[in-house]
Order: C-alpha cells, then sequence, then structure tokens
C-alpha cells in the first residue's frame, strides 16, 4: 500500500472460509493495531460510523444529527454495558506475562463495515484502489483479485466491532510490552446486516457460554436495534431476487455471499449484496421525526399494507431498466452497481414525495398500487441524458450523492431550472413536500 494511505489505513491479508453455502474471511492483524481499533459496545460502533457517514450525506444530516445524540445520550448515561470479568482478565494477564507457550490459537470474531468492493481481473490498479481508499476514509475497502483477498482497514477508533474475544483483548491491553509483538487470529464476517450479527453474538455467547440471559436479550437488540424492520427487509430483498419479473432478479447476493456453483455470467451480474439494500432502505421505513429532505416514506405502507413497497420498488426499477437498457450490462455501467442503486434510492425519495401530493395519496394512500413502470418512465423522463461513466472510479457516500445531484437535475419532473442552483431546489422541496410529509405521517 502507498505510503499516502498508510496513515488511514492498515492492509490485511485474508482467506475466505466457507461454510453452509456463507463465507467469511480470517486474516493476522497484529494486536497493537487491533486494540486501537476495537470497540465492544454496538452503541460507540453505530456512533462513530453515522458520524463518519454524516460527512457525506448532506441531505441526511438532519437524521443523523437526531440519531448521534440519541446515542451519546444512550453513551452517557451508561444504558449500556457489556461488562466483563475483572478475574478472567487477570488471568489472561498472567498468562500472558508469565507462560512459556502465551498462545491464543482460537480467533478474535469481529465485524467491520465494508464501504467499497474491488475486484480485479489479474493486477490491481493501484490507482483505482488508491483513489477509493481515499474516498473511503472511515470505511473499509475489499479487494478481490483471482479469489485472494485483502482488507485496508481504516485506523479509527471502533471501526471494529467485537462479536466474540472480548477478554482475550482487554487482557493484551493490561498485559503491556507484550502485545507489541503479538498476532492476532481474527475471523471476519463482512457485508452482513444487523440480523445476521444478532444471531452469531447470540448463538456465541449463549449456547456455547454460560452466560446472564437477560444480558444476551439486551445485547441482542443493541447489535440489532431495528430487528423488526431488517427481517421484514430480508423478505424484501428475498422477493425482488427470486421474483422473475423484478428487475433484480436473481441480482442480489444474499447474506453477502454469491452461488458457489453459479456460472460467470450468472456471477457477473451478481452486484448487489442483501446488507447493501437494507442499509439504504432501512430509513425509508424507520420511524423518526428528522427535519430532513429524506423521509421514511414507506413507513406507512409498512405500518399498513407491506407488500405495497415491493410493488413499487419493482415498477420503479424496472422503469430504470426500460429506460436504461445498461441496467443489464454491469460489466459497462455502474447503474446496477452499489453506485448507482444507491443514488437512484436516494433520488426515490423525492420522486415518490412529489407524486403522493400530486396524486392525493396524502388522501387516499392506497393509490401507490396503481403506480406502474410505465408511468415511471414518464416521470424520470431525462434521466437518460445522465453520463455514468463520470463517476466510474467513485465509490464513496459523497460520490453518489454527487450522482444523485446530476439525476435529479437531469430529469424533467423536478424542474430544477427554475430554482437558483440546487441548493436552492432541496430548501425548497423540503418545505414544500418532506416536512409537510413529516405532519402527515405523524398524524397517521
Amino acid at each position: 500500500m502507498a505510503n499516502n494511505n498508510e496513515e488511514t489505513h492498515f492492509k490485511v491479508d485474508l482467506f475466505q472460509v466457507s461454510q453452509g453455502g456463507k463465507c467469511f474471511f480470517v486474516g493476522i492483524i497484529p494486536a497493537k493495531f487491533f486494540i486501537d481499533v476495537y470497540t465492544i459496545d454496538p452503541v460507540v460502533y453505530d456512533f462513530q460510523k453515522e458520524v463518519a457517514l454524516k460527512e457525506t450525506s448532506p441531505d441526511m444530516s438532519d437524521y443523523f444529527e437526531r440519531s448521534i445524540a440519541e446515542k451519546q445520550k444512550t453513551m452517557d448515561s451508561k444504558g449500556f454495558q457489556r461488562t466483563h470479568d475483572p478475574k478472567r482478565e487477570k488471568q489472561i494477564i498472567k498468562f500472558l506475562k508469565e507462560d512459556d507457550y502465551p498462545f491464543f490459537p482460537n480467533s478474535i470474531i469481529a465485524t467491520l463495515d465494508i464501504g467499497d468492493h474491488m475486484k480485479f481481473e489479474c493486477n490491481v490498479d493501484d490507482q483505482t484502489l488508491q483513489r477509493s481508499i481515499a474516498k473511503n476514509s472511515s470505511f473499509a475497502i475489499l479487494v478481490e483479485v483471482d479469489n485472494r483477498f485483502q482488507i485496508f482497514i481504516p485506523r479509527r477508533k471502533s471501526s471494529i466491532l467485537i462479536i466474540d474475544g472480548q477478554h482475550r483483548l482487554v487482557g493484551l491491553k493490561g498485559a503491556g510490552e507484550v502485545k507489541e509483538d503479538y498476532d492476532l487470529i481474527v475471523s471476519l464476517l463482512l457485508d452482513y446486516d444487523r440480523s445476521v450479527i444478532a444471531k452469531q453474538f447470540y448463538t456465541i455467547n449463549y449456547e456455547q457460554k454460560s452466560v446472564n440471559k437477560s444480558l444476551l436479550y439486551h445485547l441482542t437488540g443493541e447489535f440489532s436495534q431495528d430487528l423488526d424492520e431488517i427481517t421484514f427487509l430480508h423478505e424484501v430483498i428475498k422477493l425482488l431476487n427470486e421474483n422473475d419479473n423484478s428487475p433484480f432478479f436473481n441480482r442480489i447476493k444474499m447474506l453477502g455471499t454469491a452461488p458457489k456453483y453459479g456460472s460467470i455470467e450468472e456471477n457477473k451480474k451478481l452486484t448487489l449484496s442483501q446488507a447493501f439494500l437494507i442499509d439504504y432502505l432501512i430509513y425509508s421505513i424507520k420511524d423518526r421525526k428528522a427535519k430532513s429532505v429524506i423521509q421514511p416514506i414507506f413507513k406507512y405502507y409498512f405500518d399498513n399494507d407491506k407488500y405495497e413497497v415491493v410493488r413499487f420498488l419493482i415498477s420503479y426499477f424496472t422503469a430504470i431498466e426500460k429506460i436504461l437498457p445498461e441496467w443489464n450490462e454491469p460489466d459497462k455501467s455502474i447503474l446496477s452497481k452499489t453506485m448507482g442503486v444507491g443514488a437512484l434510492l436516494k433520488i426515490l425519495n423525492y420522486l415518490f414525495l412529489k407524486i403522493f401530493y400530486e396524486k392525493g395519496l396524502d388522501h387516499e394512500p392506497k393509490g401507490i398500487n396503481g403506480l406502474k413502470s410505465d408511468y415511471f418512465i414518464k416521470k424520470l423522463r431525462g434521466i437518460e441524458n445522465v453520463d455514468f461513466a463520470l463517476f466510474s472510479g467513485g465509490s464513496s457516500a459523497g460520490t453518489v450523492n454527487q450522482l444523485k445531484i446530476m439525476m435529479i437535475q437531469s430529469i424533467k419532473y423536478f424542474k430544477c431550472d427554475e430554482y437558483t442552483d440546487y441548493m436552492d431546489f432541496e430548501n425548497n422541496f423540503k418545505k414544500d413536500y418532506s416536512l409537510k410529509f413529516q405532519n402527515w405521517l405523524q398524524s397517521k
């Protein structure tokens, strides 16, 4: 790795392990680095992540400010505590300092957020890699070259969340110079959403160990604060992936992995992960009152008629597929990759809110059922003029936001030319639609 990025990321070689049709990764990480970047507290982990996201997602800054404030309040009140056993800690320190063979042959189990997953055919494109690392300074980068993997882990506080192994790490912290020349075997669960992490935590810490059950229920909730919403989104994304009328048919890596025996052509189209889609869609159904341009547009339907969400998403993305044939050419365009789909999901917020009031859905919300792909094709006119190639080298949340802005300015339905600039459009949109929708939703 080039010197200019060693200050922000640490490179680790990984082995991919396949079990039960799913995969995780194993790597060797120096203890002196690992100890500086891990946390055992999911609230602290989310707090640091959302601080980083706020910097790159200006259209959601109000939401993140509220969420960060809530997590800060929880941390200040010590409302969450994952305790450790002082006796066990002392035993480990003594073992590390005095034993002739102070080995930890079993692995630490952890998770962290991936900002970008880059695949190369044979040789790493160093320029593209460095650009991606620079744009994802707060998130990890996973690099894949011919079934060999490397991960670049951000050198920031609480960038890694521990699932199992906290006592060993606390012991290493207290063992002084021992950690200076000590490697850890680390199993990393990458690109899995919180419900999977919660299940792993529960299985390891309850089914395999004698731990206070009440604490475990609390921890499981903290590991997946939006478990009901995530469970629903699991089903939504499963339907999108398995319905042959869906533009996402066989396009999603369910639970983060591609089918082991898929053809090269089939695997080439697996450009999206279930975790990525959940991360973007969770804001559309999450109950929140942030005064942001981004609103929980599907919250009413989540509460009243969940599968209207599926129908709406299929109609919207079918329109995209019909307007832009490159949707089915992920090797040539970013449109159906995380960059493009992330921007399209952001645009969906604006499109939905404008349609919601122009179609009178505030008086008859079930009218959403009549909105088919041909209707969206008319509303999206102009998006075909966007040059997606301009963003082919990007991957950060900030770049996704830039692509979203270019799309909105190109779509005639939004009439951006009637405003002084894009910020003027967004400020007026928030006043005319977003805050109005927030008040409507609160009345239901």
